[in-house]
This record gives C-alpha cells, sequence and structure tokens, in this order.
C-alpha cells in the first residue's frame, strides 16, 4: 500500500510530465529505463538552449544535404527525391508519423499534444530547487528553469517553465501556477507559450 500511494501522488504525476501521457499506457522496460536514467544521473538543461543537442550532433557529421526531402528509409539506405544514400546506421528522429511513412515498421503512435508556457518572476520562489508535478488539475508540472540555467533569465528574474496537456487559457494556467509556487497571480508576467502538437 505504501508503494502505491507513493506511485499515486509522487510518481505517476512526474512520469505523466515526462511521459506526456499516462504512464500506464507506457511499456514497462521503457519507463524502467528512464527512470533508471533519473535515478542515477543528474537531469538538467544545456546551458545556451535546447539547439545545444543539434549542433553538437552536427559538429561530428561532414557530410550533410540541406533542403532534401526523404521519401523512404530502409535497411542501409536512406531514399531521397534525387538518389539514394547508403549507410552503415541510420537514425531516424522525426515525429511518429512521419517516422512511420517512411520506414514503415510498426504502426503510427497517436500523436501527443502539449503546451509550455513562461512566466517570469522578480524572485525565486520557495523550493524553485526542485520540480513542481500535480495529480489533477492541467498544469502537469511546473519548473523554475532558470534555477538550472541561469543565462535562461536576467539578473535577478525567474523563468518558470509549466507544461500542460490539454487546453487552457492563460488565466488558467496562471491560477494554477499560482497555487503551485504559492505566489499571487500579480507577480507572474505572462511571457510566451509554446503549442507542440507532437510532444
Amino acid at each position: 500500500q505504501a508503494f502505491r500511494d507513493l506511485y499515486e501522488n509522487a510518481l505517476k504525476p512526474f512520469l505523466y510530465g515526462v511521459f506526456l501521457t499516462n504512464p500506464d499506457l507506457i511499456a514497462a522496460d521503457a519507463a524502467q529505463k528512464i527512470l533508471r536514467s533519473f535515478v542515477k544521473g543528474r537531469p538538467g538543461v544545456p546551458e545556451g538552449g535546447v539547439g545545444e543537442f543539434s549542433d553538437a550532433l552536427a559538429s561530428q557529421v561532414t557530410n550533410v544535404r540541406y533542403n532534401t526531402s526523404v521519401v523512404g528509409v530502409s535497411e542501409g539506405i536512406v531514399k531521397t527525391e534525387s538518389e539514394e544514400i547508403h549507410a552503415d546506421y541510420i537514425i531516424v528522429s522525426t515525429d511518429g508519423a512521419t517516422a512511420h511513412r517512411l520506414t514503415g515498421l510498426g504502426s503510427a503512435p497517436a500523436p501527443l499534444y502539449s503546451t509550455t508556457w513562461y512566466h517570469a518572476l522578480n524572485s525565486a520562489p520557495e523550493g524553485s530547487d526542485l520540480l513542481s508535478v500535480q495529480k489533477s488539475g492541467i498544469v502537469i508540472n511546473s519548473v523554475a528553469i532558470s534555477r538550472f540555467a541561469q543565462k535562461y533569465a536576467p539578473k535577478g528574474k525567474t523563468l518558470i517553465s509549466s507544461t500542460t496537456l490539454i487546453g487552457g487559457s492563460e488565466a488558467e494556467v496562471l491560477s494554477e501556477i499560482s497555487k503551485i509556487w504559492n505566489i499571487n497571480s500579480s507577480e507572474f508576467t505572462f511571457l510566451r507559450k509554446y503549442e507542440i502538437p507532437f510532444s
């Protein structure tokens, strides 16, 4: 019973934010791998923004084709509109529906939709070194992201990043993050939201 309570009250809401869907629907081996990485590793964000990941990968590649549409992928072959490229390894990095169309492997997964909301605060809220998760409501998690990458916000300001999976107005999101951080909603400044249809 104690583990079930821990799962329902802490792990499941956290995993909702990781998987952007009900964690009960995720294959157990995949979920265990990701949980293991959180336990063994130290989650963080790249100081210069998420683009650093693609920059790091691209720095190792010497032969890049830009503005080229891929029409199919099979074992060892990438087909474009004008040529076939042979490779020992092929990584398909795209949304699930496009990957299915290109490779014909597996079934196309249902898209997972989310919205990331950014708000500014003039100070760091209490508990800002933690990820806040919710069991109910439209905001599934909220984090003071500039606590982990100080360049994400000007000196003396805090950048709050919050995720929703279903629709919600700016007022509804603001009301929930105000409760999460125990700060009056008037202290938050809405900056921007990003709707991500293939999260």
